[in-house]
């Protein structure tokens, strides 16, 4: 990624953090690509239509995220046509009211996997480690409903 930069004119750009190779390794990963050719030729048809979600759905917003944040999630989970659909606003009281919830993941946890025992009937009160095994099953089940090739 560094050759890329340089080669982009850009030699002196600061080197990426293991979190944003981390992030890049399994951005490649969820779409089959080994470069950024690859995923540019397997992505550039891809559009999100939250009509096509028809699996149950779990949308969990932070009251102080940014309102455009907030826009997008609300018009989101109102286009989605599963009919066992629920939208969480955690607000400040919660302590899980920024983005993804970063002050709080606990309430984030604790609604996800509640939701998930509701309906998916795998996640255990437990521990965190039910919850990793259906987000990535989740994850890929969106990616297959929501994500349409032109």
């Amino acid at each position: 990624m560094q050759a890329g930069l340089a080669a982009a004119g850009r030699p002196d750009a600061k080197p990426f953090t293991a979190a944003t190779l981390r992030s890049r390794e399994t951005m490649f990963w969820k779409v089959g690509a080994r470069n950024v050719d690859q995923l540019l030729a397997h992505t550039s048809g891809m559009k999100a239509d939250p009509a096509r979600v028809t699996v149950p759905f779990l949308s969990i917003l932070g009251s102080g995220d940014s309102p455009v944040f907030a826009a997008q999630a609300h018009a989101w989970h109102d286009g989605i046509r599963s009919q066992t659909k629920r939208f969480v606003l955690l607000d400040a009281a919660s302590g899980a009211d920024g983005h993804v919830q970063v002050a709080n993941r606990q309430r984030l946890a604790q609604e996800c996997t509640a939701w998930m025992a509701k309906w998916i009937g795998t996640a255990s009160k437990t521990g965190i480690w039910a919850l990793q095994v259906p987000l990535q099953f989740c994850r890929a089940i969106s990616r297959r409903e929501v994500l349409n090739r032109d």
